[in-house]
């Protein structure tokens, strides 16, 4: 609800508290692949500087406890290059810091309809060195129609704590448990009438979605001295999801692995105010999958899956912000991105499948610049113009055609948006607003097609 009122976003889940996709300017790109619930290609999440977004281009919602966020920013189209290339967007969660100097038990209750159960116990302490939170959420959901409930368990902790006057770290840990039943679509006369149905072919295949999680990480950030500064997070995430769904199942294991570090500068040149980030960002997913997904409708036989997958990417960044004389600022920026799959199938069927080797496709590396332009009034008012471009390749489920083979004439979706806009605020800031025009020219556009009952992505 609270992200749904940020101009341009819409935040909608597939059931009632799960398969959360996150839609920013109308950018979706109509891709199919076997994803536990909506995929979110085309956008980046990160959560406390950790990629949520895999690199593998699939971004999975469930697992995060978001009533332990503090803040959320979104990064509306490709208009930042410290986060990556993605086409629809940036979205950066940030968990709750307890208040300095003080040390604290809490917990809530929260109960509604269709036998709504949500409770969260929280130890915080902080001092003026250090900071840490332990949290325990549980939520179960019986839900208004069948096969719909929904039965998550969140537990996390946090702490910051620092080094010298000039190191800190931040450490962060969470283990998640989430159960969304899947009801599947429905005629419209039942759905508006508020019929509590569901469709046959969910229920008599006991359709799910189970996730089982975990998300790490260790953020060093130092000051170097009085102009540079620099920050590195390491991280590690697993996750292991089962999804039962109308015409099959999908299982898989995943783990995901990598690094960032950005070092900053600020200074001041002659009249000039300057301050930059260069840095660079390696994740590597691996994925086992097995599966089967069968036709309804004969002669069309089952398509099982048994496969090794990988997924890497790297980039480099680096942005910079020059604030000039007359209150003009200027930002320019660019990313270097790397990305490339490897798929190796496990069964034998024939020919079809090759089980001695892994099959790869590679990207070739793409520079994405951005440039923008802004006039400020005062602190009340200023008007900008911008011109940044964008680079989403397609999931790693959606190169692998029908024969399990990789579709080597699949290619990236490629941006470029243009914008200019205004913001302003009235009455010492009690009333602001925001104005933006923009226009995204979209290359190579990500769509999914179906031939004698196979889908596919094809440009």
């Amino acid at each position: 609800s609270s992200i749904n009122t940020v101009p341009g976003v819409f935040m909608q889940s597939r059931t009632p508290w799960g398969g959360a996709r996150i839609t920013i300017r109308g950018y979706y790109p109509t891709t199919s692949g076997n994803s536990p619930n909506s995929n979110g290609l085309g956008y980046g999440v990160f959560l406390n500087d950790i990629p949520v977004t895999d690199a593998s281009g699939a971004t999975i919602l469930d697992d995060i406890d978001y009533s332990s966020l503090g803040s959320v920013e979104v990064i509306k189209g490709p208009a930042s290059s410290l986060y990556g290339t993605q086409i629809g967007g940036t979205v950066l969660l940030n968990t709750a810091r307890p208040p300095a100097n003080e040390t604290s038990v809490s917990q809530s209750v929260l109960s509604g309809s269709y036998g709504l159960l949500r409770t969260n116990s929280t130890f915080q302490s902080a001092t003026s060195n250090s900071d840490f939170v332990l949290n325990y959420g549980h939520q179960k959901y019986d839900s208004f129609r069948p096969n719909s409930g929904s039965n998550k368990d969140y537990l996390r902790a946090t702490g910051d704590f620092n080094v010298s006057a000039d190191q800190t770290l931040s450490t962060y840990f969470s283990y998640n448990r989430s159960f969304e039943g899947l009801a599947g679509e429905i005629d419209s006369t039942a759905f508006y009438n508020r019929e509590p149905v569901s469709n046959p072919a969910y229920l008599a295949n006991n359709s799910h979605i189970q996730i089982g999680s975990f998300v790490t990480g260790v953020t060093d950030h130092y000051r170097i001295n009085d102009n540079f500064t620099n920050q590195t997070t390491l991280f590690g995430t697993g996750r292991s999801y089962s999804q039962p769904f109308a015409h099959g199942y999908t299982d898989a294991n995943q783990f995901s692995f990598g690094g960032r570090t950005a070092f900053g500068y600020s200074g001041q040149w002659g009249q000039v105010g300057v301050t930059g980030t260069l840095g660079g960002m390696l994740q590597r997913t691996n994925i086992t999958t097995n599966g089967v997904f069968i036709i309804p409708a004969p002669p069309y036989p089952e398509r099982p899956t048994d496969q090794e997958n990988y997924a890497s990417n790297g980039s480099l960044f680096t942005e910079w912000n020059f604030a000039l004389p007359y209150e003009f600022t200027v930002t320019a920026g660019a990313s270097l991105s790397k990305n490339q799959f490897g798929i190796r199938n496990l069964l034998k069927a024939g020919s079809l499948y090759d089980t001695t080797s892994t099959m790869t496709k590679s990207f070739d590396a793409v520079v994405t610049p951005r440039v923008s332009v802004t006039k400020a009034f005062g602190n009340n008012a200023s008007v900008y113009a911008s011109v940044s471009s964008g680079y989403t390749p397609p999931l790693l489920s959606t190169v692998i055609d029908n024969t399990g083979a990789v579709d080597a004439s699949l290619k990236p979706e490629r941006a470029v948006q243009y914008e200019i806009g205004t913001q302003s605020s009235l009455f010492d800031n009690k009333l602001t607003g925001q104005i933006a025009l923009f226009d995204v020219e979209n290359t190579d556009k990500l769509v999914s097609e179906t031939l004698n009952s196979v889908t596919f992505t094809t440009n």
